[in-house]
């Protein structure tokens, strides 16, 4: 799998690569790592803490990191992002 496939993904070019692949190929291409609503609008990852698991349990490091902020009704919320540890 090459970082250029996940552009294709992206596109909607038809490339067909698991959500796992598509998670690493992101993470390498992006240090600052993803949140759970990139990973689902970009890569139509809907539950990214099991693959986040699934991409430890075949030896990568995860990094989380909680992130605080506003949402759109102005209440404050907390989010994970991911990110491989360097």
């Amino acid at each position: 799998m090459q970082l250029d496939d996940l552009q294709n993904v992206m596109d909607g070019k038809g490339f067909e690569m698991t959500q796992k692949q598509a998670l690493l190929a992101y993470l390498k291409k992006n240090g600052k790592g993803i949140t759970t609503w990139i990973a689902f609008d970009q890569l139509g990852v809907t539950c990214l803490w099991k693959r986040a698991a699934e991409l430890e349990a075949d030896g990568f490091k995860i990094e989380r990191t909680d992130v605080h902020g506003t949402n759109r009704y102005g209440h404050h919320c907390k989010v994970t992002r991911y990110r491989l540890e360097a």
